[in-house]
C-alpha cells in the first residue's frame, strides 16, 4: 500500500480516495494486453487483406484475385471448347486438337474451384483472426480493470469506523483495508411479540433511547416488517430509521444496548414515562430493540 487518504473518524464522501495501492506490475499488464490487441489487429487485417476484404464489406470469394484470374482462365477455355465442338464437326480441326481443349479446360476449371476452396479457408483465418482480436480486447479490459483496483474508493457517505491497514503494508484482494458506516439514518431492529403484531405497520412511529445519551430520544419510523415469526421465540422482527442528521448517536453506542435498547411503537413518538404508563390499553407498546 502506497498510500492513505483517511484515518480512524474520518468523514468520507461516496467516491473518494481510502487508499491507493502499489499499481507498478498492473500497468505492465495493461501494457502488455494493449501490445497483444495491436499484434492481432495487425493479423486481422493481413487476413482480409489476403481475401480482399475492405472494411465493412461482405466476402465474397470471387473477389480474391487468384479466384477473378481462374475464372477468366476458365470462361476463355469454354469459349475456345465450344468453337472447337463446331469446328470439329465440320472437319475443321483435329480430333487431337479438340482433346487438348478439352485437357486444359478440365484443369483449368479444377484450378478455380481450388481457388475458391482456398479463398474460403482463408476466410476462416479472418474469422479466426477476428476472434482473437475480441479476446484480446477482453483480456485488455480485465487488465485495466485490475489496474482500477489499485484506486481503493469509499462506496458511500459516512465515517470511518476501522482502519484495518497501514502505510507500506502488503494486503491481498481479500484484505479489509477499512470499514465506512453510515450513521444517518441509523436502522433499527425490533422484535415485536406476537401477541402484539397485530398493532403493528410499516410508517409507525419509534422513539430510541440509548446508553450514551439516556435523557434523549430519537425518533425515527417502522420501514420494514419481516413476513414471517421467528419460530423460536415468536416474535416478528421490524427495522425502523431512525432520524440521526446530527450525529449525536453512533452505531456502537445503541449496539452497546442491543437488548436495552427501549423502543416504543405508537401512532406518535412518546416518551418512556408516558409509554410505560399506557402498555396495558395498547395506545402505546415497549419492546426491546438492536441495532443492524
Amino acid at each position: 500500500m502506497v498510500a492513505v487518504g483517511v484515518d480512524l473518524g474520518s468523514y468520507v464522501k461516496r467516491g473518494q480516495m481510502i487508499v491507493r495501492l502499489d499499481d507498478a506490475d498492473s500497468k505492465l499488464r495493461v501494457a502488455q494486453a494493449q501490445a497483444q490487441v495491436e499484434q492481432a489487429k495487425a493479423a486481422l487485417r493481413q487476413a482480409e487483406e489476403k481475401v480482399g476484404l475492405r472494411p465493412g464489406q461482405a466476402f465474397d470469394p470471387s473477389r480474391t484475385p487468384e479466384v477473378a484470374n481462374a475464372r477468366v482462365a476458365l470462361e476463355l477455355a469454354e469459349k475456345n471448347l465450344r468453337r472447337s465442338e463446331k469446328l470439329i464437326e465440320s472437319g475443321d480441326v483435329s480430333r487431337s486438337s479438340y482433346d487438348q481443349q478439352k485437357a486444359q479446360h478440365d484443369q483449368l476449371k479444377e484450378q478455380y474451384e481450388s481457388a475458391l476452396s482456398l479463398a474460403r479457408q482463408n476466410y476462416a483465418a479472418v474469422m479466426t483472426a477476428r476472434a482473437n482480436v475480441a479476446n484480446a480486447e477482453t483480456l485488455l479490459g480485465l487488465a485495466r480493470r485490475a489496474l482500477s483496483y489499485a484506486l481503493v474508493f469509499s462506496p458511500i457517505d459516512g465515517y470511518v469506523a476501522e482502519r484495518n491497514a497501514d502505510l507500506g503494508e502488503y494486503v491481498s484482494p481479500t484484505s479489509k483495508v477499512a470499514t465506512v458506516v453510515r450513521i444517518d439514518p441509523l436502522r433499527i431492529r425490533i422484535d415485536i411479540p406476537e401477541q402484539a403484531i397485530s398493532e403493528v405497520r410499516v410508517g409507525q412511529s419509534v422513539s430510541v433511547t440509548t446508553s450514551a445519551w439516556p435523557d434523549k430520544n430519537f425518533s425515527g419510523r417502522i420501514a420494514r416488517i419481516s413476513p414471517n415469526v421467528t419460530a423460536s421465540s415468536r416474535t416478528l422482527s421490524v427495522e425502523a430509521d431512525i432520524e440521526n442528521s446530527g450525529g449525536s448517536a453512533k452505531a456502537w453506542s445503541v449496539r452497546h444496548r442491543a437488548h436495552s435498547a427501549d423502543a416504543f411503537a405508537a401512532g406518535s413518538a412518546d416518551s418512556s414515562a408516558s409509554c410505560a404508563n399506557r402498555v396495558r390499553n395498547k395506545s402505546c407498546i415497549r419492546y426491546q430493540g438492536r441495532t443492524r
